[in-house]
């Protein structure tokens, strides 16, 4: 029982950390975006650096990277996360849920229990063994599907995701995330896929450390990135 006391306070004191990082902050007028990109920055889910760059999965060198998986461990920011997900999701038509493997799974999955809806996960590629199968779950051709994914970059997995939902006859009503570096949302526009998430790099850079020119420099790298490949 000590043990287990202990562990209770370690994960309290974890929470307590962050959420004083937090209201240590200077005192800013957020709107609702702003106010989840800086639960983001408290967090270290967003990073900033151009010394070193980050490397991203794509092999891309960036001065940015996003990692929301950070925010599952912590239950308060987990918690706001998925109450601000809930509200913006009214504001679309759906009745099933898919997460993006890998990061999407767990954020659907628990936005799927809040809605009591059911819930499938997709892989950008099939299973190399078992039943090859890329999508795990079941859903009808009558349900209207709500594809998660916790960041969207080039929107590559993600657009991947939505066509094999297509692909397989299964109606996908959008797609949404925490946190966009707005690379494909252009992309998303032209293939009349609708397209929300709770804050990208409009509503962080702004409220960030870096400078003005440091801010112009990760603007300009985002701009010549740009697409769906």
């Amino acid at each position: 029982m000590e043990s287990k006391g202990k562990m209770h306070q370690q994960n309290d004191e974890q929470n307590n950390q962050q959420n004083n990082q937090q209201n240590n902050r200077p005192e800013k007028l957020l709107n609702e975006r702003q106010q989840v990109a800086e639960l983001l920055l408290a967090a270290k889910a967003v990073q900033l650096s151009f010394n070193p760059l980050f490397t991203w999965a794509s092999g891309i060198k960036s001065p940015i990277y996003c990692d929301n998986r950070l925010l599952l461990s912590n239950v308060i920011s987990r918690n706001i996360i998925i109450k601000k997900w809930l509200e913006l999701t009214q504001k679309i038509k759906f009745n099933a849920i898919a997460g993006v493997a890998t990061a999407g799974i767990p954020w659907g999955s628990i936005l799927a229990h809040e809605l009591n809806l059911p819930f499938i996960f997709v892989r950008s590629t099939s299973k190399a063994h078992g039943k090859q199968n890329q999508i795990e779950g079941h859903v009808t051709k009558d349900h209207q599907i709500l594809v998660i994914e916790d960041l969207v970059s080039t929107g590559k997995s993600s657009w991947q995701v939505i066509k094999a939902l297509q692909d397989n006859n299964l109606k996908v009503s959008g797609l949404s995330s925490i946190f966009s570096y707005e690379l494909a949302d252009q992309e998303f526009a032209k293939k009349n896929i609708n397209y929300f998430n709770l804050t990208s790099i409009s509503d962080l850079l702004p409220i960030s450390h870096l400078s003005e020119n440091e801010k112009n420099d990760v603007q300009n790298f985002l701009k010549s990135h740009v697409s769906i490949n």
